[in-house]
């Protein structure tokens, strides 16, 4: 059970950190890098296991939190942060639905 737990957490790592990278490459910032992604998308996935099951509240604190660390770890504006985490979003939602259609 830990073992399939821990497996699914490293696929939903590997594919955050593609989403967001693709995601910032969209929104133009500049220094793009999977490295950087990947920083992103550990810290992000921890937020999101403490505070995801929340409805709404941790969806919001999620957005807040990966758009705050895109800010930060890219060095770049906030317009750009707030483009890049929304793309993520949506693109995590998207990929979730078929995931989950597929798997089941």
């Amino acid at each position: 059970m830990v073992s399939t737990m821990l497996v699914g957490w490293i696929i939903t790592l590997l594919v955050g950190t593609i989403l967001i990278h693709l995601s910032v490459a969209f929104a133009g910032v500049e220094n793009a890098s999977l490295k950087k992604a990947f920083v992103v998308a550990l810290i992000g996935s921890f937020v999101t296991l403490l505070l995801g099951w929340v409805p709404l509240a941790g969806l919001v604190v999620v957005f807040i939190v990966v758009m705050v660390l895109v800010r930060l770890v890219y060095l770049t504006t906030w317009s750009k942060a707030f483009v890049a985490s929304v793309v993520f979003l949506i693109a995590s939602w998207i990929v979730n639905y078929f995931a989950d259609n597929l798997l089941t």
